[in-house]
């Protein structure tokens, strides 16, 4: 997955020969700044400039390669990510963005992989988890993609990352076939449990919400 194409326009002006490690902080928290106004355009050519230092920060590479997603420039922004992935090694984000540009242009069987590299390297990558899934249900393994919502869903570091892995559970659960779905008292634990978590994430400030997603889920369970 790694590339030696150049992730920056050449009309991009490059950082200075020497640059110090105050000069890239304070670029970066301008492009930052821009970014967090809306300022797209601005925070791009931002990012891209501070991507053409011999180690940029891995923020212009995250934030440079989304903004380039967003516009459509893929080929771009799977460059960035590249660059990325070979400056930090060790770090999951990059993997996880190019997956997303993969599922982008349909390409399931490689986003599939880049997932999985961001997973082995953050376990707990949330995003990275979800996507997996939706990817391997795409591509017929339901029960593949119902097995690593699942583990998500058990092993989540902490609440808030508990209930982001309920709507993907109900899909992946949905998605297997009605043989695969385990005897009916396991099932009826696993959406009894879905629906304690519904309720806790609703709050009683909105029962209708929780009412109407927990009427869905028995009808077509």
């Amino acid at each position: 997955e790694t590339g030696s194409a150049s992730p920056v326009s050449p009309s991009v002006p490059s950082v200075p020969e020497g640059a110090t490690p105050a000069f890239i902080a304070s670029e970066l928290q301008e492009a930052i700044a821009y970014h967090q106004r809306g300022e797209h355009a601005q925070a791009l050519e931002r990012y891209q400039r501070l991507l053409t230092s011999p180690q940029p920060p891995l923020v212009a590479v995250l934030n440079g390669s989304a903004l380039l997603r967003g516009a459509g420039q893929l080929d771009d922004a799977m460059a960035v990510l590249r660059r990325g992935i070979a400056c930090y090694p060790g770090e999951a984000g990059p993997w996880n963005n190019l997956g997303n540009c993969h599922l982008d242009r349909r390409e399931l069987q490689q986003a599939v992989v880049a997932y999985r590299r961001a997973l082995a390297l953050q376990p707990h990558f949330a995003d990275a988890r979800i996507s997996l899934g939706s990817c391997l249900t795409k591509l017929g393994h339901p029960h593949l993609a119902y097995a690593s919502i699942c583990q998500g869903h058990r092993f989540a570091a902490d609440a808030a990352e508990r209930q982001r892995y309920l709507l993907p559970l109900v899909e992946a659960l949905l998605a297997l076939p009605a043989e695969r779905r385990g005897d009916a008292a396991s099932l009826e634990r696993l959406v009894r449990q879905i629906e304690a978590d519904i309720r806790s994430q609703a709050g009683d400030g909105d029962p209708s919400k929780a009412g109407l997603l927990l009427s869905q889920l028995w009808m077509q369970l």
